[in-house]
């Protein structure tokens, strides 16, 4: 009797060790995504006051025989969310402790929406890769959803997110302009593509901008620039130019980045313009040398100040793209 009770002991200390430890600490959360350098590695719980981010807490766990409704880091437990804004970048965090050796016990995911405050956690569900693991260490019934991110994890994460992501931006190319000239009629262009290109490793967002005189500037705009060289000495020259009257003030910058394309690594944003929508117009004999240039969108310091805190990464240096030429023959 002694020896089945040993071995029965032995079984379940293998199939449900995080159970018989559902009491322990957390002693460790990691945070990682693609657009951070190293992971975030979190042992100092001293910011999560107020902050239940424990898995041992929620759905799942009962209290003197009374279920649990609240807990962990998800808002409400009976709203599942049906739609969450695209283009989000998604983390995963793990969270460990110790038995008294250190475990990985529990993991989500969870996409941070600066312009909007919010954050979204995603339970692991049936055939996804962390389901097993967490439904040994506590079954709640509501996995393979996404829910609401509580605001103190919110508050907790997102500026611990965004140092990261800054230190890794500054190692990285940023964006790259590129001038894809179209239609060649007669020696000339009749169009052009300009591609705005995502050469970092992390997330940009990067409003539409304007092209040539168009509105609004304040989104950023693309110039095509033209170099001309006569075949024929007396040829006279051109130019062109634009001024913009608009005295419009942006709305909040906030709301400006919900609008704002979220640009993957990899990703490019593309518009094309006819010649007769740009500022060249000119059907002399000669050579002519293209380049696109790119001014980034008009943010004052405080908007600045504002998206860096919400760890946005957007557009805020001149671009020139590479120079291409065309002869026109006579």
């Amino acid at each position: 009797m002694k020896q089945e009770l040993a071995v029965l002991v032995a079984f379940l200390s293998v199939v449900i060790p995080a159970r018989l430890f559902a009491k322990g600490d957390i002693s460790k959360i990691t945070i990682e995504g693609a657009d951070l350098k190293t992971p975030i590695e979190i042992i100092d719980f001293r910011d999560f006051k107020g902050v239940i981010y424990s898995p041992w807490s929620g759905p799942g766990v009962s209290v003197n025989g009374e279920a649990q409704t609240e807990g962990f880091i998800i808002d409400d437990w009976s709203q599942p969310v049906t739609e969450r804004p695209r283009g989000l970048q998604r983390y995963k965090v793990s969270f460990y402790a110790k038995f008294p050796d250190e475990k990985l016990v529990y993991v989500v995911l969870y996409e941070d929406d600066p312009a909007t405050g919010r954050g979204y956690i995603y339970l692991p569900g049936t055939g996804d890769e962390w389901y097993g693991l967490n439904m040994g260490t506590i079954a709640r019934g509501v996995e393979g959803h996404w829910f609401r991110a509580r605001s103190g994890w919110v508050r907790v994460a997102r500026p611990l997110i965004a140092g990261a992501k800054v230190t890794a931006s500054k190692e990285q190319p940023g964006l790259e302009l590129r001038l894809q000239p179209e239609d060649v009629q007669a020696g000339l262009p009749e169009a052009f593509t300009f591609v705005l290109v995502n050469g970092s490793n992390h997330d940009v967002r990067v409003p539409m901008p304007s092209i040539e005189c168009e509105d609004p500037p304040f989104d950023g705009n693309i110039h095509l620039k033209v170099e001309f060289r006569a075949l024929r000495p007396d040829a006279p020259g051109f130019g062109s130019g634009c001024t913009n009257d608009r005295m419009d003030d942006p709305p909040a910058i906030m709301n400006r980045v919900q609008n704002w394309k979220n640009l993957h690594p990899g990703e490019s944003l593309s518009l094309r313009a006819v010649r007769k929508r740009l500022l060249y117009r000119y059907e002399e004999p000669g050579a002519y040398e293209f380049c696109a240039h790119y001014f980034p969108p008009s943010v004052t310091p405080g908007d600045r100040e504002a998206l860096n805190r919400a760890g946005i990464d957007f557009p805020q240096n001149e671009l020139t793209s590479a120079h291409v030429t065309f002869v026109k023959e006579p």
